[in-house]
């Protein structure tokens, strides 16, 4: 389930995310904080293809980054960079609804595994895994036990 916010309320939502307010947003942009009220609530229409909603997506992806890294670090402290690397996939600025219409940011893929993706809930603003029923679960250490490691053959193998 998809379900994307029309672009006014997306372009709120991450701007919420980032925990900016429209001036510090307006900023950041190097617009004034008019425009960023005047996106928000669609008195001038934003498309989601335009430069000032891909600039927030760039910053919206960028806090995703870190913020995942963090939560997984937090879960299992050992993980090494080279380990998520590859176990995730990068994060993007995308909405997700859940079977409960609950809305979730980000969409992380957890590579070589299928079943669910990791996403952010705005509500409860922490870190789920969503399967492919629609159902969120608890990133822990347990969770993460269960994901299949896509190990690369080492250079002295492949020689």
């Amino acid at each position: 389930m998809t379900q994307e916010p029309e672009a006014s309320e997306a372009f709120k939502l991450y701007r919420q995310y980032l925990g900016l307010s429209q001036s510090e947003l307006a900023d950041e942009m190097g617009v004034t904080a008019t425009s960023v009220s005047r996106w928000e609530t669609s008195t001038v229409p934003i498309s989601p293809y335009s430069q000032a909603m891909m600039h927030i997506k760039a910053l919206v992806e960028k806090k995703l980054q870190v913020e995942v890294r963090k939560c997984l670090r937090q879960i299992k402290p050992d993980l090494t960079i080279g380990e998520f690397e590859g176990l995730f996939g990068l994060p993007s600025a995308a909405f997700r609804r859940d079977r409960d219409k609950k809305l979730y940011i980000g969409h992380v893929q957890i590579l070589e595994h299928h079943d669910h993706t990791i996403h952010y809930s705005l509500t409860d603003q922490q870190w789920l895994a969503i399967g492919e029923d629609g159902r969120g679960r608890e990133l822990s250490s347990t969770f993460l036990k269960t994901l299949r490691h896509n190990t690369r053959p080492s250079r002295k193998a492949t020689k």
